[in-house]
């Protein structure tokens, strides 16, 4: 965390598919609580609402006013981004995301894909996770020992493939650079000759590959595949699961408030 001035966290107020709205995501409020429980004791990380309040920042730029029209409304990330960098416009935002989601963002499987890559001018850290993911049929000590069944083959094709997504961003931006600088200087002397033209090219080269990438791959061995649909099908039956996936004051959290799958013990 050093590197950054701080981090912040922050929970989907509304997902942008309907079905994803249900009472299997738990409310706002509650996956704002636990979040807070998550992160309370690392400096520098806040728990933030700004999701919230960048759909009602919406709702007003559109003059949304019926409920009908809220109800349909879909915000996103780069609804988000804008209204961020509108309020904080010397904030050098980064956005930190798994792996997956950082190939569906480079996959345009994401709303305006193109245009959260570019608001971030392209400032992203992907974290990599270990391959296996525990299963909603596996046993407890199976889960337990699922760090030590990772199959390393797999693990380094994924890394070798998701390096290429990372490339395939970092190379945009070296290009952009590029253009650019040769944009800037097509009027300096000898414009006309085919000579100042390479030479722009050249230092244009120099100067995108001097450039520092700005998509970052971060491994963490300690960071193991987590399920949040195994999570959230958990019962009282099988809680011992989730000791190794959650901090106890979430776990805590979670059964008080008769959440997710221990809804069904009622």
């Amino acid at each position: 965390l050093g590197i950054f001035d701080e981090v912040r966290v922050l929970p989907v107020y509304r997902h942008m598919f309907a079905d994803k709205r249900k009472s299997t995501q738990g409310s706002f409020q509650d996956r704002i609580e636990m979040c807070r429980l998550s992160f309370k004791d690392l400096p520098n990380v806040t728990v933030s609402d700004q999701e919230e309040k960048c759909f009602h920042w919406v709702t007003k730029r559109r003059n949304l006013t019926e409920p009908l029209q809220t109800a349909k409304l879909r915000v996103g990330t780069a609804n988000l981004l804008e209204m961020l960098i509108e309020n904080e416009p010397n904030t050098d935002f980064t956005m930190a995301m798994g792996s997956d989601t950082f190939k569906d963002l480079v996959d345009q499987k994401w709303k305006r894909a193109d245009d959260i890559i570019n608001l971030l001018c392209g400032r992203i850290v992907v974290f990599a996770r270990k391959f296996n993911e525990p299963k909603s049929n596996m046993s407890c000590q199976d889960i337990k020992n699922l760090s030590g069944l990772c199959d390393d083959k797999q693990e380094d094709d994924d890394i070798y493939i998701l390096n290429t997504y990372i490339e395939k961003v970092n190379q945009k931006f070296r290009d952009d650079v590029k253009n650019s600088y040769i944009s800037l200087h097509k009027k300096d002397k000898n414009p006309g000759t085919n000579n100042g033209s390479n030479e722009r090219k050249k230092t244009a080269q120099i100067i995108a590959e001097d450039s520092p990438s700005p998509v970052h791959l971060l491994k963490i061995e300690s960071l193991t595949s987590v399920s949040s649909s195994l999570i959230r099908s958990t019962t009282n039956e099988n809680v011992e699961i989730l000791n190794n996936m959650l901090q106890p004051d979430v776990l805590d959290y979670i059964i008080k408030k008769k959440l997710y799958g221990f809804s069904l013990d009622c």
